[in-house]
């Protein structure tokens, strides 16, 4: 008896002097647990999983097998500009990355390929594309940018259907890394300017070739290939960096085609990138840029761009261009950018770059006896950009010159064109 008691008193006391270690560790494994289920959570909640290219805040379920991802950007600006005979301060859309939304669907047959459709609509309300001096209201066009389906397989390449970039589009523009290419992509200088009339420096009157109006868009044509077209378009796969593109649109009563090689890659840490592009434009229907008399051409165009480790960036484009006609001098361009970007601030990179181009014979003179006139466009331009990188915005300054001088038989004639804008895009 005396035995069972003495254990009990044991055993009570053991307890009493365990228990609080008992507890203490139930607590640190209970705290462990919370801590690793924390985490856990966190890390779910920060995670973007990739899914058909698209993350998680991309994706929208709609009940279809496909994902859906919306984007878009609004760029805006303030443009200060003159035509040589009078200035003024417009509020404007600008023309060379306008103002959109994109909808994009993507879903898989299997794991190398996937299918998808596009649509993108600008939005743009008093473009740079229509703006001249005289000439602000704030008119709100609406313009079909994108209306394709595609297939893409890792093997076989992507084929596209419908309207959207034919193969030569972006040729002149998608090499610059400059980082600017908010105010200037590549050699389209004309897209911020593009409506402001040039003026006849003798008689103070506007510019006037073939009875129509003289303008930057007209004689500082970018050459970009063919643009967006309601075409057929295949790609092939990347091979080594290298990729060969082709694309056909009918128009006119006349089949329109160009064919584009592609290389994009790292040679000891200096990005690099290069298109090449052949294509003819035999539309009836197309016109010179000044005048009413049909013309066609075939063009062979390209461009270089290069990223240095240490910010700098370099592109150069040439284009020669072959009017379908005996009588008319061939058009060119020949362009450089060079830039130099580097994040000063933690908000984002800054960008620097300063350009120069000649365009010669993209406008001529359809008059009998007066086809052998040669035009020739010089611009420079200057621009900064800031990175807010945490917002997904652009903040923006640059200044271009454009300068005509023709015909060839006459002394430089025109008015310089100049410009000043400032503004910012926002994306999403």
């Amino acid at each position: 008896m005396i035995i069972k008691y003495f254990l009990t008193f044991l055993f009570f006391i053991t307890q009493i002097l365990y228990c609080p270690v008992f507890a203490q560790s139930e607590d640190v494994a209970l705290k462990k647990q919370i801590d690793g289920l924390s985490k856990r959570i966190n890390e779910l909640e920060a995670k973007e999983k990739a899914f058909l290219g698209l993350t998680e805040k991309e994706v929208v379920t709609t009940g279809s097998p496909l994902a859906l991802r919306i984007s878009g950007h609004i760029n805006r600006a303030v443009v200060w500009h003159s035509n040589g005979k009078n200035s003024n301060i417009v509020h404007v859309d600008i023309d060379n990355s306008p103002s959109r939304i994109n909808l994009t669907a993507l879903g898989k047959i299997s794991e190398n390929t996937k299918v998808g459709a596009v649509i993108e609509e600008a939005f743009e309300p008093n473009s740079t594309d229509r703006v001249d001096v005289h000439d602000a209201n704030d008119n709100q066009p609406f313009t079909h940018r994108k209306m394709e389906v595609f297939i893409d397989d890792k093997t076989w390449g992507k084929l596209y259907l419908g309207q959207g970039s034919m193969a030569s589009d972006g040729t002149m523009e998608d090499t610059d890394m400059s980082a600017t290419t908010v105010i200037c992509l590549g050699s389209s200088v004309s897209f911020i300017g593009a409506g402001i009339q040039f003026f006849d420096a003798r008689t103070n009157e506007k510019a006037l070739l073939n009875g129509q109006r003289m303008i930057v868009e007209t004689v500082f044509d970018s050459g970009d290939g063919l643009f967006r077209r309601n075409r057929i378009r295949y790609d092939t796969p990347r091979f080594y960096g290298f990729s060969l593109q082709t694309s056909h649109y009918y128009k006119g009563r006349n089949d329109n085609w160009d064919v584009v090689l592609k290389y994009a890659g790292t040679v000891k840490d200096i990005k690099i990138a290069a298109q090449g592009a052949y294509l003819h434009r035999l539309s009836k229907t197309v016109s010179v840029p000044v005048g009413s008399t049909p013309a066609k051409y075939a063009q062979a165009n390209g461009s270089f761009g290069a990223l240095f480790p240490n910010g700098v960036s370099l592109f150069v484009s040439a284009l020669y261009r072959d009017w379908q006609s005996r009588k008319t001098h061939n058009g060119s361009i020949y362009f450089i950018k060079l830039g130099y970007q580097h994040t000063f601030f933690e908000a984002g990179k800054t960008a620097f770059a300063l350009d120069y181009g000649q365009y010669e014979n993209l406008i001529f003179d359809t008059r009998p006896g007066n086809e052998r006139d040669q035009f020739k466009g010089t611009s420079y331009g200057a621009m900064l950009v800031q990175f807010l990188d945490r917002v997904s915005t652009e903040l923006f300054v640059g200044a271009r010159v454009y300068r005509l001088d023709g015909p060839s038989h006459r002394a430089p004639r025109y008015k310089e064109a100049k410009l000043i804008l400032s503004g910012m895009r926002v994306k999403f």
